[in-house]
């Protein structure tokens, strides 16, 4: 019994020696076709040690020093694998994962995109004003508002993609033939598509069709001033606003820069480059002033190309 004891004592520490020597783990990754898996996920499980596999589905991940000796294997649409290192295992590593089975459809269910994201875009579109009835100085600084910072939220579910956001641009107080005005411009948008991700979605386009609300708002005080009633009553003071309803047929192209792996979870950076089609709902703008409807035969005409360029976070389970 003794002798028992000791000799399973010492398979043990052999075992543990063997792990330990082993500062580097090698392996591929395949699909049940024995095909190889591009961007495999593979981590040390309880730690954050990730790599992802190569083009050949390869991978090589160095241990951490304490001794882990179990790694967790991922990829979108199909079930995580572990694998105990141990000295029977043969290295370098095979390892051959299995799809995710849907009970509802009865057949094999492989989502290629399920997101949400956040964005931040600049986007670019000319407007023109052809008001008449403006001062040509007023005109020309609305003219100038091309350049739009956006912000929002995106969603992928098996493809379908919706997104809504905020554009601002940056505010203007200017002395217009000595008269204080100020000028604001935003924009809130809704978009729906559907992703087509590429390479593991290691490049996604997605076509959309989005509704834009372009909104602008003209005073000639700022409204938080404290003036008298005579000097208010002689110095030509209005607000208007402008909304304008868009549609727009394009496409963002979203390219991988960086990918994180924590087991179950994927968080990916993407460098993002969109490009549209922008045509008018209405021919011209809704025009108010205190709730009074303006009326007037000038429009905004925009050209018909819309350019962004932005960044994206997607997180995935």
């Amino acid at each position: 019994m003794v002798r028992m004891l000791i000799i399973l004592m010492l398979m043990s520490a052999s075992q543990i020696r063997i792990i330990a020597q082993i500062r580097f783990i090698e392996g591929t990754v395949y699909d049940e076709k024995n095909n190889p898996m591009v961007d495999a996920g593979i981590c040390e499980i309880l730690r954050d040690n990730c790599v992802r596999t190569d083009k050949n589905g390869k991978f090589r991940i160095r241990l951490s020093p304490d001794g882990v000796s179990e790694l967790v294997v991922s990829y979108v649409g199909y079930y995580s694998k572990s694998v105990v290192l141990q000295d029977t295992i043969k290295y370098p590593i095979k390892v051959i994962m299995q799809e995710e089975y849907s009970a509802e459809k009865g057949k094999i269910y492989k989502p290629k995109i399920n997101a949400f994201v956040g964005f931040m875009n600049t986007n670019w579109l000319e407007g023109k004003f052809n008001y008449t009835e403006l001062n040509p100085k007023l005109v020309q600084e609305l003219n100038q508002l091309n350049f739009c910072a956006d912000f929002g939220i995106e969603g992928y579910f098996r493809n379908f993609y919706g997104a809504f956001g905020y554009g601002q641009v940056s505010d203007k107080s200017k002395e217009i033939d000595s008269v204080h005005t100020n000028i604001y411009a935003s924009k809130i948008n809704f978009k729906i598509g559907y992703g087509l991700g590429f390479k593991n979605n290691f490049i996604i386009f997605t076509p959309y069709c989005a509704f834009d609300l372009k909104y602008y708002r003209i005073q000639t005080r700022d409204s938080k001033s404290s003036i008298p009633l005579s000097t208010y009553l002689q110095s030509n003071y209005y607000d208007i606003k402008f909304q304008q309803w868009m549609c727009t047929l394009g496409g963002d192209l979203n390219i991988r820069i960086y990918t994180k792996w924590d087991q179950s979870l994927l968080s990916s950076l993407y460098l993002s480059f969109g490009a549209g089609y922008i045509f008018k709902i209405t021919d011209r703008p809704l025009i108010q002033s205190f709730g009074n409807e303006l009326t007037s035969p000038g429009k905004i005409n925009y050209q018909n190309l819309i350019l962004q360029i932005g960044m994206k976070w997607f997180v995935q389970d």
